[in-house]
């Protein structure tokens, strides 16, 4: 226990080196590398795993920051919203879990320093969003490429989806894009769920809540397909009866909507019985269930620290086996995001407001921003209202862990995914995204060379008259005449005997050798499944196949790492095991 202390407090100070003027981003990426795999290289890394991974996001975090904190600068909201999507989100999961501290001192003096210069970069790109976000709404919501308006998403994205392939419509109530990074990760990774999308129309990615982002309204959107401040007809009855949403998704039984209430039958375990005949009834094209697990989560002990997992939603797993085993797409989304409770402070003047917005109480003040437009009279039946754009406001009484209401993007963008299991064939015309799950570069925490080519590798300007093109040629391609040679000698073909399924097609083989050897034979499995083209969860099994062709009498030449990540290739024993020449 005393030596995992000294190597936590050794990644302490490798932390506390990225906030001065010292500092090299590329230096303090490897040194916060080798930090944590000494931790993990710890015999008691496996009763230690929480605080490692608060040490994994720390170290993430400082790259983001040494590679210049890139959340942009932004001219429309468009962008905003996708840069939100891309990198925010993974930001905001990152200091959530750093947030938490940890019992050594030195450690957490470093984590508090860390987090402030986050912060700093962070409320810059809020605040710029909502400011935005209010002169878009006001100026009369036009659409966009980057995101749909969470009232137009029935008619828009969920009939016509529905229409092509029957769907599970999961609504997680409350889910933020930080909390959807994290949920979608351990659905791709361990559920064997692939992201997809249609080829043609393009769909976004993301949804905007309406303003004010909370439950009874965003929701209430979202089920009934438009804005209105009237509660009848009820989600379930609008839902179920919305005629085009019926004649968008065919089928011969209405949209179904199963909320929290019908998911469990009392005295039973599991799900409902009419929820798990929904879901196979492939008459039914569009069934849709609301969990409220992240909701309820704000409103509950500020103490616990979830990781939001198939494990922690417990109804999530069910669902999705019922869904694979239906031959469902899935859709997985939200009805507004959250805040989470960070040293906040209570604002008054709220007459008839809750959460992060108000109704009354004069002009805005800093950390607030009014919004007017038609999407907010038809929303809430006023003229304007102010809501909060800091996340250190809120209007209500203190809650344990979190609000909504507001107008940060961590409230307004709600991630919109399309899921397919990996037995059941995509629908016509689609494509599986890759790589899936998709992570910034500075998330990854590798040490590898960026694949750029160096000035010096550049091709000498020939100046002379004496240009030998085909002698260019030639050249060009000598880097990879080996691969060619090794693909079509006599030991390959014997050894693709081996190969699950058939051996990989040639371009595939050559692709993984190409990619590796230019990375001196070792590389992140997530950075290769980018480079390959390939979704992650087919990765492994792909490393696999090749395995059993390269890996002749044994000899380890291609090594899946389980516990780094890591794929290695050992180019020099590929090369003699194959006979290929020098």
């Amino acid at each position: 226990p005393v030596g995992f202390e000294q190597r936590v407090r050794l990644f302490a100070g490798a932390l506390i080196q990225t906030n001065k003027a010292s500092a090299a981003a590329n230096k303090d990426a490897r040194k916060l590398s080798a930090a944590i795999e000494s931790l993990q290289n710890h015999q008691l890394a496996d009763e230690q795993r929480r605080r490692i991974e608060r040490c994994q996001m720390a170290a993430r975090l400082a790259c983001w920051l040494g590679e210049g904190a890139k959340l942009g600068e932004f001219h429309t909201l468009d962008a905003m919203v996708e840069s939100y999507m891309q990198i925010g989100g993974f930001v905001d999961w990152a200091r959530t879990i750093v947030q938490e501290g940890d019992s050594e001192p030195q450690l957490n003096k470093a984590f508090d320093a860390l987090l402030a210069r986050v912060e700093k970069v962070s409320s810059i790109f809020e605040a710029d969003f909502a400011r935005k976000f209010a002169e878009w709404t006001s100026q009369g919501s036009a659409p966009s490429p980057a995101f749909t308006l969470i009232e137009d998403a029935l008619e828009s994205l969920i009939g016509p989806l529905a229409a092509r392939t029957p769907l599970l419509l999961l609504v997680m109530d409350g889910m933020s894009v930080a909390v959807f990074r994290e949920l979608l990760s351990d659905i791709v990774q361990r559920g064997n769920w692939l992201e997809c999308n249609p080829k043609e129309p393009k769909i976004a990615s993301a949804l905007l809540a309406t303003v004010p982002s909370i439950t009874n309204i965003s929701r209430r959107a979202l089920f009934r397909g438009k804005l209105h401040p009237e509660t009848t007809p009820t989600e379930q009855s609008a839902f179920n009866r919305h005629e085009k949403l019926f004649s968008l998704a065919g089928g011969q039984i209405r949209p179904q909507l199963y909320l929290k209430g019908d998911l469990q039958t009392s005295g039973e375990a599991g799900l409902a019985t009419d929820v798990k005949n929904a879901i196979a009834n492939k008459k039914c094209r569009l069934v849709a269930t609301v969990l409220n697990a992240i909701d309820d989560h704000l409103s509950g002990a500020d103490q616990i620290a979830p990781r939001w997992d198939l494990d922690f939603v417990r109804p999530l797993r069910e669902l999705l086996q019922l869904a694979a085993e239906a031959g469902r797409t899935v859709v997985l989304t939200s009805d507004h995001g959250h805040t989470l409770e960070t040293r906040t402070r209570m604002v008054g003047g709220n007459a008839a407001g809750d959460g992060r917005y108000r109704l009354e109480g004069g002009a805005p003040v800093d950390g607030e921003v009014r919004f007017e437009g038609h999407r907010v009279q038809d929303a809430i039946g006023r003229a304007s209202v102010t809501v909060a754009c800091s996340r250190e406001i809120r209007y209500s009484a203190k809650k344990k862990r979190g609000y909504h209401g507001g107008a940060s993007p961590q409230e307004i963008v709600i991630p919109f995914a399309i899921l397919r299991h990996m037995k059941s064939a995509a629908p016509e015309g689609w494509v599986d995204v890759s790589p899936s799950p998709s992570w910034p570069e500075w998330w990854r925490l590798s040490t590898d060379p960026p694949s750029v080519v160096s000035m010096g590798s550049l091709p000498t300007v020939v100046t002379s008259g004496d240009l030998d093109l085909f002698a260019h040629a030639a050249a060009k391609t000598s880097g990879s005449a080996w691969i060619e040679g090794l693909l079509g000698g006599d030991i390959y073909t014997a050894q693709c005997k081996l190969a699950v399924r058939g051996a990989p097609e040639r371009r595939q083989v050559a692709d993984f050798l190409e990619v590796l050897s230019a990375r001196g034979g070792t590389m992140q499995r997530e950075a290769l499944a980018e480079r390959l083209g390939l979704p992650l969860l087919r990765l492994n099994g792909h490393v696999q196949n090749l395995a059993r062709i390269f890996n002749v009498d044994g000899y380890e030449v291609v090594n899946l790492d389980a516990t780094s990540g890591t794929i290695a290739l050992n180019i020099s024993l590929l090369r003699k095991q194959f006979a290929v020449a020098d």
